[in-house]
């Protein structure tokens, strides 16, 4: 239990001096509980039971040591890393990657189980198949990875002998973001100013001329209830776009933590087409900006390492397309705040209206649940996730206060959030 509260990264640290020790504690209890029994209580008590047992728990002890160690030395002696692949997978989808060891079933007291110790985030399922375990994963997150570590432990069923390898294998591993399920309103519309707005920097909302179906976020003022009370479909009006369609966009993705929804809504937008006939996308830790869908994915995925310096690529970004065009910037942004907040708010501020956030979140889980959800679950499920609703609520507040629109998605649902997106069109 106090192991698998430590990260990833010490928890591998912690585990490699143990890993070559055969002895587990219960394994070392039960042998000084054996040479005790037959040592104090049958030599020098005479007592034959004790002596008889003491040497039969000293026995069964050695006889796991034998039996886990051979099995190691065997599974190490015949490993043998397969050929270099080079795949692209999907962050959330079950993966085969033909990595197999035998099942042991002919083995009397021994087990065969293993993980990832890296990449980290990977939860792993031994399946069997015909006398073997053939390994299915599930990837957490996006990532780009050139290897794959995996630490193998052999142990008995009585927990007294466990012995673990390390097995390396080349691998070079995209992994894309999850999609998601699609939005249930439009993603985004890359608007640029038109003849029918008097200001540059005004609205670009005309009359309440156009209708549709009512979505989850939209507000109730524009809610047709007559139509309602007559055909029984909800309908919403909505203000024509006093502008034109613009054919340039700006987008960009933020990294930070709780970027993972935001990263699949740059996914959806690139690869759908949304972004318009003509648009450049960028992404922190990636300094040449994409003009395809291709181009686009692989700035995405490296992002991930970029959490550090999230928002600190925006600026330099919109200074390189400075002359690309007058269309609107869209925003990728995670759900939690962080040190990139002040940095995107300050350089949205700069071009108040012409930059729409889209912050992509799983869900939000509530303040008062989340003390006691820690305690009762363990690290990784406790943390994985929704972000807190008063988290979702600072972000859109401060990109709102910098002249943003905001729009809050959940991925799972594809639904506008209601509470951010009454928010927004206030």
């Amino acid at each position: 239990m106090l192991v698998a509260m430590i990260p990833d990264r010490g928890r591998g640290r912690l585990l490699r001096p143990l890993d070559a020790f055969p002895l587990t504690p219960l394994g070392c209890l039960a042998l000084a509980a054996g040479w005790l029994a037959v040592r104090e209580y049958g030599r020098l008590r005479q007592d034959l039971i004790l002596y008889v047992a003491g040497y039969g728990v000293m026995a069964l002890v050695g006889l796991s040591l034998l039996l886990v160690s051979a099995t190691a030395i065997v599974l190490r002696l015949r490993w043998r890393p397969p050929t270099p692949s080079d795949e692209r997978v999907e962050a959330g989808a079950v993966v085969a990657t033909g990595f197999a060891l035998p099942s042991l079933w002919w083995l009397p007291f021994v087990s065969l189980r293993w993980q990832w110790l890296a990449p980290g985030g990977v939860a792993v399922r031994a399946v069997p198949d015909h006398g073997r375990l053939r390994e299915e994963v599930v990837h957490g997150e996006r990532g780009e990875h050139d290897r794959t570590l995996r630490r193998v432990v052999v142990e008995d069923v009585l927990g007294l002998a466990r012995v673990a390898l390390r097995l390396a294998q080349p691998a070079a591993r995209t992994v894309l973001p999850a999609r998601g399920r699609p939005p249930t309103a439009p993603l985004l519309q890359a608007l640029a100013g038109g003849d029918a707005v008097s200001h540059p920097l005004g609205p670009p909302d005309g009359d309440l001329v156009e209708m549709r179906r009512y979505v989850p976020g939209d507000p109730m003022k524009r809610v047709l209830w007559k139509t309602f009370a007559r055909t029984r479909a909800l309908m919403v009006r909505l203000p024509e776009r006093a502008v034109s369609p613009t054919h340039r966009t700006l987008a960009y993705l933020v990294a930070g933590d709780g970027d993972e929804p935001a990263a699949a809504l740059a996914r959806v937008a690139v690869e759908a087409g949304t972004l318009g006939s003509e648009w450049r996308f960028g992404a922190d830790g990636s300094t040449e900006d994409a003009r395809r869908a291709v181009d686009a994915l692989l700035p995405i995925v490296r992002s991930r390492a970029a959490r550090a310096q999230g928002g600190e690529g925006f600026g330099p970004f919109l200074a390189r397309n400075s002359e690309f065009g007058a269309g609107r910037c869209v925003l990728f942004t995670p759900g939690r705040p962080g040190p990139w907040l002040a940095l995107v708010a300050a350089e949205v501020r700069r071009r108040p209206g012409r930059v729409e956030a889209l912050v992509g979140i799983d869900g939000v889980r509530d303040a008062s649940r989340a003390g006691l959800t820690r305690w009762l679950l363990r690290p990784e499920e406790a943390d994985e996730g929704a972000p807190l609703a008063d988290e979702v609520d600072a972000v859109a507040r401060a990109l709102l206060a910098a002249g943003a629109v905001v729009t809050v998605i959940d991925r799972p649902s594809g639904r506008l959030h209601g509470r951010f997106a009454r928010r927004r069109a206030a």
